[in-house]
């Protein structure tokens, strides 16, 4: 008799032992399997400088990247956004964008950003889309999704977007909606 009640109450132990070391795991302690990877390189607090003749032209900013270099692909993805700053040769920022999540190819010199992408230019001109295509080789910033440009004046919006990377000169491919129209003498 008093052998079972040692193994019930032995048995009961354990359950009640499994029953709080089962629960749920935190957020944050749970990894990815692009993170558990050993393709995959994770780094903290990132930021890359662009530059030109040791002329700081942009500076990209992350709280994490993770980099992938398997099978020769070599990209980097910022699973938490980025902010970029955009700068005119003069020093000063001519353009800011930011998103929610980003990936850069390192082969195509291509960074597609997605997720709530906002631009803003110098001029206090912003853009918002869902998706955005930075081109570094060219230094063109392109979207085949819709945009909504926000000017002083007018909220210009339509699909396909193109620019230069300051934000200086810009075109909507196929724009809708109304716009204010200047004197045109």
């Amino acid at each position: 008799m008093v052998k079972d009640k040692t193994l019930h109450f032995l048995l009961l132990f354990c359950c009640v032992l499994i029953c709080f070391t089962c629960g749920e795991t935190p957020a944050e302690d749970v990894l990815s399997a692009e993170e558990l990877s050993t393709d995959v390189e994770t780094t903290y607090d990132v930021e890359l400088i662009y530059s030109d003749s040791a002329i700081v032209s942009v500076i990209v900013t992350s709280p994490k990247m993770l980099t992938d270099s398997k099978r020769g692909e070599n990209k980097q993805v910022f699973p938490d956004g980025i902010s970029v700053d955009f700068f005119a040769p003069s020093g000063r920022v001519q353009s800011q964008l930011t998103c929610k999540k980003a990936t850069r190819y390192e082969r195509d010199k291509k960074i597609v950003m997605q997720d709530n992408v906002v631009w803003k230019s110098g001029k206090g001109e912003t853009l918002d889309t869902e998706e955005l295509i930075w081109d570094e080789g060219d230094q063109k910033i392109y979207s085949e999704r819709f945009v909504r440009i926000t000017t002083e004046q007018d909220i210009i919006h339509g699909y396909g977007f193109e620019a230069d990377q300051g934000f200086t000169k810009w075109k909507i491919k196929s724009p809708q909606g109304e716009m204010g129209l200047k004197d045109i003498e």
